[in-house]
């Protein structure tokens, strides 16, 4: 479901969670401790030569998200260039904002003039990847073997292949820390308001009424649509795994019963959701102005404007709001020893439902990179290098990712934090280029400030942790070919048709708004996709023995 796109709809295709800059240029004048020295080679992937490097140009990359506000002929592409010289390649990146990557991309493939692109369930690339848009890497994936070992070898990669072929890298490798949709909020606020804290549906909407009455303007931000507040509303009333989707919101299983994809819009758990996103919109709780939004409401809470945010993961809290939010509304220039003055403190609900657990990630179901069907075999063999050195080289990681001292981050007071200290949460590199590149297990947490919101993370991680069972559907992929055009019939309906839009903010019913709908992807071939998802479901269970 598409609740998943921000990471997760925050996150998926761009596979390496948030990232780009480098720590430091090669004049060694890195002032942080722990920061990389050396801002060239890298042992996972350089290949020692007296040879000159052929120079193979430059590699156009398409990413998901807002362009940096830095500057980045001076202040990034200087740090990259210097990083992939060692391959003869210059990597020059367009950004793409969310809500346009289908468009874009599917422009951008078919004009051939796309050499990187970060990709996703979000992107529906399993339909891309079966309609010959990537280049398949089989043919240069022996020339990156550690990046072929973090995934398994051959036989875990033979696991990621579409009609064939390896079309992408995937951000995740293997189990990871569970990663859930959920709602967070202060709960220092809560405290404040007095009431109780958010443990289910009922609590949470006390605390959203409760908010809206003391802040006296609305608290939920974003589209009404499945990837937005009805998807979030959703997630506290079904379980579904989101790993049998085919790129599409009306299609799922559930983790009850995750072997049999189901038509979402018709069970009736839909429909309590789509009730309940509207009474938040004819409440007030939703902006009023939710279609033509553009608020970030990780950055409103960090700025103190907003106490709640239904997320699309946890990782993304605990990485690009907490931390950030914490410092800045204690303000922002404490040791990392001091007591939280301020006592601002988070919670969140994971949506759990029915079965009570959470799934932890599908390795073939994640945000990751391919490369373009028309790159040429040398260019493709120069940019896995790239590829392996992003996700296996954690100096050359740094660099990528975070960008210039001073510039996009202050320093790395450990092996595994960084600190922002000041810098404004736009200048922060790590938040525009990870999408589809790095694996999470590199990514560094930023530096907390305050000792009581460590504990608060480790807390709430561990709940989660607590919470996880294996993904009955790892390793799952979705192979599109034999209903391509009921796939692109039905993504038509869905971009010209919307229940939640037409029923929540327009003039139709729930129930009728849900019907015409429903009845339009039905004539699109829905029945068909879901026939076709089934199938490979039942040959995916045989497989593995479930």
């Amino acid at each position: 479901m598409q609740s998943l796109k921000r990471i997760t709809i925050m996150c998926l295709m761009a596979a390496l969670f948030v990232t780009v800059f480098a720590a430091c240029s090669s004049n060694g004048n890195n002032k942080s401790t722990n920061a990389p020295a050396n801002a060239g080679g890298t042992e996972a992937s350089a290949e020692p030569t007296d040879a000159p490097v052929k120079d193979l140009g430059i590699v156009k990359v398409v990413n998901m998200g807002d362009k940096p506000v830095i500057d980045l002929d001076t202040e990034y592409y200087p740090i990259l260039d210097e990083l992939t010289a060692q391959w003869g390649i210059k990597l020059r990146v367009e950004y793409v904002p969310w809500g346009q990557e289908m468009t874009t991309l599917q422009t951008r493939i078919a004009a051939g003039d796309i050499d990187l692109i970060t990709i996703g369930p979000w992107s529906n690339y399993a339909t891309l990847a079966a309609s010959n848009a990537f280049y398949d890497l089989n043919k240069v994936i022996d020339q990156a073997p550690k990046l072929a070992e973090k995934f398994g070898g051959a036989d875990g990669l033979k696991k990621l292949e579409i009609a064939g072929k390896l079309n992408y890298i995937p951000q995740f490798s293997g189990k990871t820390n569970v990663t859930t949709n959920g709602f967070l909020y202060r709960v220092d606020l809560a405290e404040q308001w007095g009431v109780k804290p958010v443990t289910d549906l009922e609590s949470l909407n006390a605390y959203l009424y409760k908010a809206k009455e003391e802040l006296k303007k609305p608290i939920i931000q974003g589209t009404p649509d499945s990837s937005g507040i009805a998807g979030r509303a959703l997630g506290m009333y079904m379980d579904v795994t989101g790993d049998a989707t085919a790129g599409i919101s009306a299609i799922a299983s559930k983790q009850s019963d995750p072997f049999n994809s189901v038509f979402l819009f018709e069970q009736p758990e839909y429909l309590e959701a789509l009730k309940q996103a509207k009474q938040w919109y004819d409440d007030g709780i939703s902006d009023p102005d939710i279609l033509n939004s553009k608020a970030d409401p990780g950055i409103m809470m960090q700025d103190g404007l907003l106490p709640a945010h239904f997320l699309n993961h946890f990782s993304a809290a605990k990485v690009n709001i907490i931390p950030p939010a914490m410092n800045k509304l204690n303000g922002g220039e404490a040791d990392a020893d001091a007591a939280n003055p301020k006592g601002i403190k988070f919670g969140f609900l994971p949506y759990v439902t029915s079965t009570g657990k959470l799934l932890t990630a599908n390795m073939g179901n994640t945000t990751g990179v391919a490369i373009g069907v028309n790159t040429s075999d040398e260019k493709a063999a120069a940019i896995i290098k790239f590829i392996e050195a992003v996700h296996t080289d954690k100096e050359f990681f740094d660099k990528f990712q975070y960008g210039k001292e001073g510039v996009s981050y202050v320093s790395f007071p450990t092996d595994a934090t960084v600190d922002f200290g000041t810098i404004p949460a736009e200048k922060k590199m790590y938040r525009k280029m990870s999408t589809g590149f790095t694996n999470n297990d590199m990514a560094r947490t930023e530096q907390i400030r305050y000792k009581d919101l460590a504990a608060d993370l480790t807390t709430m991680q561990n709940n989660l942790d607590a919470l996880a069972i294996d993904n009955p559907l790892n390793g799952f992929i979705f192979n599109p070919e034999k209903i391509q055009n009921q796939l692109l019939a039905v993504n038509d309906v869905l971009a010209a048709t919307s229940a939640t839009r037409s029923g929540i903010t327009g003039g139709k019913s729930i129930e009728d708004a849900l019907a015409d709908m429903n009845k339009k992807l039905k004539a699109a071939g829905l029945d068909a996709i879901i026939d076709e998802m089934n199938a490979q479901l039942q040959v995916f269970k045989e497989k593995v023995g479930a």
